[in-house]
């Protein structure tokens, strides 16, 4: 596999490089990248650097990670995206070595680390991965040469010191190496701790939202770093973040991840322009845009946040995806559709507030000088869920009328046992299987796998 052996000495050579990859990434669109990494994406021959295959994690009664499979192929950048909260950190320290996994295999350039099922597991120390974090984690009582060459203690002060010398001189901060932490600006200190990170030529390195706490214009400087070292020395990188602005910059490939579960995965360029996941596609339009025609176009999530301790059944993006899936025997607009899932849920948690709703209803009332009745507060409520007065679909409106009387009466646990026997998606029932897209493209939601069924169906009868 590619490492870095050693890196340039010439310091305009290097910021002319960083320049040249920086252009080269502008005027594409897309990170620049060696034409045999482009290739290996898509080849499932290629050098694999990191190999997840099921991998589990949980605390107490909370599931963290829930079988996580990846991969890194060599020389490549992989973003692993996802909201706060999602496992992207618990995965971090899984394959750093920093936490036991509950369940699966972790495999470094085919040297398995962990395999739950096997008892094997090797400790932190003796992983060849570099880590770079989001808050540096550099030692405040060490000097900039001191804190990379921190792993070296095993080398004469010789080799020692060339080597450190050598990756000053790479993130450019030669003039620094006798500064403390504290003498250094947030962007020389993430340089710090990525020249920190490559001493010991790891075989891949992890970082963990290496520019999050970073001025935007600092971002940039650090991320053309990370493209030249990228190109010019072929590492290997897993880049953990939630800013999808900077994984488009220089990330190859993306997983997004969910609750958990890699929901996505593929080129980073097919899956922002055309994401197959909802949530892809949801986390992607609430991307800010400049032009001012198109503001107003985010997909609004509806719906109940669902809880790690407790996740819910199938697809764990249904409770609030805007594409969850309507039975056979249900056809109404998605949107309605979406409204009597949160309707369900909502009724389920002892959630809906009619007396609140009875107030709404009441304040329309006020200049007719009467109470609400109760059809008038039935109708509160559809509004409060975005239902129309009468759904297109007879049974599903008979179910609803019913639901909402109940409501009205107080009898909330005989609506929510009404609604959560009639209004089921498929979604909640299957666990989905990835559908494979082309070109390494894969999503995991039963849309997809409805339709390759579907088709598979009609191509037999024929």
């Amino acid at each position: 596999m590619s490492r870095m052996t050693s890196p340039h000495t010439d310091a305009d050579e290097s910021t002319a490089e960083t320049d040249a990859a920086t252009d080269r990434a502008t005027d594409s669109g897309t990170p620049a990248t060696d034409a045999a990494v482009d290739a290996a994406r898509t080849d499932p021959a290629a050098d694999t650097v990191l190999d997840l295959d099921g991998v589990a994690k949980a605390y107490s009664t909370e599931s963290a990670v829930e079988a996580l499979s990846m991969s890194v192929v060599d020389g490549e950048i992989l973003a692993l995206l996802g909201p706060s909260g999602c496992g992207k950190t618990t995965t971090l320290r899984l394959i750093a070595g920093l936490e036991r996994s509950d369940a699966g295999t972790i495999d470094l350039d085919g040297r398995t680390l962990a395999d739950a099922a096997a008892g094997v597991f090797v400790p932190p120390e003796e992983h060849n991965i570099g880590l770079v974090f989001q808050d540096f984690a550099l030692f405040p009582h060490l000097t900039a040469a001191e804190n990379v060459g921190f792993g070296l203690s095993d080398r004469s002060a010789s080799d020692r010191d060339e080597r450190v010398a050598e990756l000053l001189d790479l993130v450019g901060l030669t003039d620094h190496a006798d500064h403390y932490p504290e003498e250094l600006s947030g962007g020389q200190k993430q340089r710090i701790a990525l020249a920190r990170a490559l001493v010991l030529n790891p075989e891949l390195i992890v970082a963990d939202e290496p520019v999050s706490a970073l001025d935007v214009s600092i971002q940039a400087e650090i991320l053309s770093l990370i493209a030249d070292l990228q190109e010019e020395f072929g590492l290997s990188m897993l880049f953990i973040s939630h800013d999808m602005s900077v994984i488009r910059e220089v990330c190859d490939r993306v997983a997004v991840m969910y609750l958990g579960e890699i929901v996505e995965t593929g080129d980073t360029e097919t899956v922002f322009t055309d994401p197959q996941h909802p949530y892809t596609e949801a986390l992607l339009s609430s991307i800010p845009t400049p032009d001012p025609r198109s503001r107003g176009d985010g997909i609004e999530l509806t719906g109940t946040v669902p809880d790690p301790v407790n996740p819910p059944n199938g697809c764990r993006f249904h409770t609030r995806c805007h594409r969850v899936v309507q039975p056979d025997d249900i056809d109404v607009e998605q949107s309605t559709w979406r409204g009597l899932i949160d309707l369900r849920y909502r009724a389920r948690d002892d959630d809906i507030d009619v007396d609140r709703l009875m107030e709404n209803a009441l304040a329309e009332e006020a200049a007719a000088g009467r109470e609400p009745t109760d059809e008038e507060i039935r109708a509160q409520i559809r509004r409060e869920f975005d239902l129309p007065e009468r759904l297109t679909d007879p049974g599903a409106e008979s179910t609803l009328a019913e639901a909402l009387e109940l409501l009205v009466d107080g009898e909330v646990e005989s609506a929510a046992t009404l609604l959560d026997s009639e209004f089921v998606t498929p979604c909640e029932r299957t666990h989905p299987e990835f559908t494979d897209h082309g070109d390494g493209h894969q999503s995991a939601c039963i849309r997809h796998r409805a339709e390759v069924d579907s088709f598979e169906a009609a191509a037999d009868d024929d």
